[in-house]
């Protein structure tokens, strides 16, 4: 193994130490092999999550003891600071103390989510359908307001992270077994470089149609009949993914991969690409997906992008939306913008250069429903700091753009998107009074595209 790759495993616990094999026929109708509670090893720590958020201990010195079953899944060449500065945004967004739930949302849907993030593969489903087979038993219904109230939270392990007061009020409120057994914007800098402005950041550009899943299902047929056996399941996975709250598990590498097959292959036509270009949309909404690319050495959806220019625009509309639901995020907007090197074909691109080539080109594209997502993904772009030479690349690009017409929302992230190049890059600035770009027909859409307009027009004015 080499000395950048680390081995992850999954400690398998049952906290009913048997009793639940001896049982549960009678109560459930049938029998079931233990109760699970999980936890991922790695770096010579085992994390686990419980009511009492994510925590930590050295393998198997928590009041559960050895496990029952080690599960070895691999190795992962993610390094320990970048992990636990993934625990550390996942302890403020999915798996703080107040977001457990013994049914929907515990240990087994934590070291799940991990597991996929470190190595691409999930937890045996016996592990995370378990709490759904009690509840579909007319004892596990009954139960249920009662297993709602409750936790498992093994003693022998230490908090990661400091709880919020919410946390805190809600851990007093939540049952124990230990004996037994989408964040607000903040404010931040918009730019980078001098003249920069402080201001808080603008809510991301989002699109989360989800009426693509029952499309799909509507033309099932039309699917499978143009699918190989293994990419129709592949396909099915992602909609019930994409379809239930609180998912017990993650997509994988293959998930991500069987988009690029079906969008840059021959076996569907252009309405089912789409269709599975916004399906793509909708999976990058949640944070996991965005994670695992993030760390995907493969860089699937990368290479789907950097080819996008041999697809029809409505397709090419569908990876511009995704790659703006990426950025909504600031640890996906690093990533759409990292510029550390990486081979493709027999050249050496990277993250960044792929992700503005596209934006302009398809801000620029005579395709308008293009134009729109792009203006998106511009002003996604823009949210966070970024380069001069990425404001500079873009803003040139939205100047253009804005001779043309649009909706209410198009001008919106029109205008912020250039307002932030503006603020990072005087040549913006000096580009748009030299064409003498004129935003009228911005300002009569709304009172707020007015006082943009004015914005952006001020910074234009000669100083005297």
């Amino acid at each position: 193994m080499a000395a950048s790759q680390w081995p992850v495993k999954v400690y398998i616990y049952d906290i009913s130490k048997g009793l639940a094999k001896s049982i549960s026929l009678p109560l459930l109708g049938k029998q079931i092999e233990g109760i699970w509670h999980t936890a991922v090893v790695i770096y010579d720590q085992e994390f686990f999550y419980g009511g009492s958020g994510i925590e930590s201990c050295a393998p198997g010195h928590t009041v559960l003891g050895h496990p029952d079953t080690v599960i070895e899944l691999g190795v992962t060449e993610v390094p320990c600071d970048i992990f636990m500065d993934h625990l550390k945004e996942l302890s403020k967004t999915r798996f703080r103390c107040h977001d457990y739930n013994l049914m929907s949302h515990n240990c087994n849907t934590f070291t799940n989510d991990v597991a996929v993030f470190l190595t691409g593969r999930n937890i045996p489903r016996y592990v995370t359908d378990l709490p759904q087979d009690i509840l579909n038993s007319p004892f596990g219904a009954m139960m249920k307001p009662f297993l709602d109230s409750m936790s498992v939270n093994p003693e022998g392990g230490h908090a990661l992270f400091e709880p919020s007061s919410h946390d805190l009020t809600a851990q007093g409120s939540a049952s124990s077994l230990s004996q037994a057994a989408r964040p607000k914007a903040s404010m931040s800098d918009t730019a980078s470089g001098t003249g920069q402005e402080t201001t808080a950041i603008p809510e991301a550009a989002m699109f989360t149609d989800d009426s693509v899943r029952q499309q799909i299902n509507e033309m099932r047929s039309t699917f499978k009949a143009a699918l190989q056996g293994r990419e129709w399941k592949l396909l099915n996975e992602v909609i019930d993914y994409v379809s239930t709250a609180n998912c017990l598990w993650s997509l994988g590498r293959d998930h991500i991969k069987l988009f690029g097959t079906l969008l840059h292959g021959n076996s569907l036509d252009t309405t089912l690409k789409v269709l599975v270009g916004r399906l793509l949309t909708l999976a990058v909404t949640h944070s996991g997906v965005v994670d695992m690319l993030r760390f995907d050495k493969k860089m699937s959806l990368m290479r789907m992008v950097s080819s996008a220019d041999r697809l029809p625009p409505a397709v090419q509309v569908t990876l511009a939306k995704t790659l703006a639901n990426c950025g909504s995020c600031k640890a996906g907007h690093e990533w759409l913008l990292n510029s550390t090197d990486w081979p493709i074909d027999s050249l050496v691109t990277n993250n960044k250069k792929i992700v503005c080539k596209n934006c302009i080109d398809w801000l620029l594209h005579e395709d308008s429903d293009l134009n729109s997502s792009a203006a998106a993904l511009a002003y996604v772009l823009t949210r966070y700091k970024i380069s001069e030479d990425v404001a500079m690349e873009i803003g040139t690009a939205l100047i253009q753009l804005a001779t043309k017409s649009f909706t209410h929302t198009v001008g919106e992230h029109i205008l912020q998107s250039m307002h932030h190049c503006m603020a990072i890059n005087s040549e913006v600035v000096d580009l748009a009074s030299i064409m003498q770009l004129d935003l009228g027909k911005f300002a009569s859409l709304s009172a707020k595209l007015k006082s943009l307009t004015k914005k952006i027009q001020d910074k234009m004015a000669p100083t005297s």
